[in-house]
């Protein structure tokens, strides 16, 4: 509770940036890191699997919040790893560290319901629950 105009009220008081602290908060954060963990996937440039960070995300996650507020953060750069492809060749594969991976998922949580429903329930490309079978699926209807 605060005190606004000599009323005592329980409204949060406005941030500059309400999206980030949404992105920043602990329980966002949390559903991040579980979600990458999830995940699994392998180690990024600093080597730290989807097993270690949590320890290490305790002990310096105020101090990176604190960077993506005062926009000083910076992501690492990405591993790159090349994987075979189903014709024989081979394509590039960037994999970032754990921490900027939970960063990114923290903010897909939040901006994704905010965007996902601007989109047309025709459209199907890169979207949850949706990919190139239903798409034809669809287009098979229309047509």
């Amino acid at each position: 509770m605060r005190v606004v105009d000599g009323c005592i009220t329980t409204e949060q008081p406005k941030t500059e940036y309400p999206l980030l602290e949404q992105i920043l908060s602990p329980a966002n954060l949390n559903a991040a890191y579980l979600q990458v963990k999830r995940n699994g996937g392998a180690a990024g440039v600093d080597r730290m699997d989807c097993d270690r960070p949590l320890g290490c995300l305790i002990e310096h996650g105020e101090e990176l919040k604190e960077r993506i507020r005062h926009r000083t953060y910076r992501p690492n750069p990405v591993r790159r790893v090349e994987i075979p492809k189903d014709n024989g060749g081979k394509r590039q594969l960037g994999i970032p560290t754990v921490a900027d991976r939970m960063f990114q998922q923290a903010v897909a949580q939040v901006l994704s319901p905010i965007y996902e429903r601007q989109f047309s329930d025709g459209s199907h490309g890169f979207r949850p629950g949706r990919g190139g079978r239903k798409a034809l699926v669809a287009a098979t209807k229309i047509v």
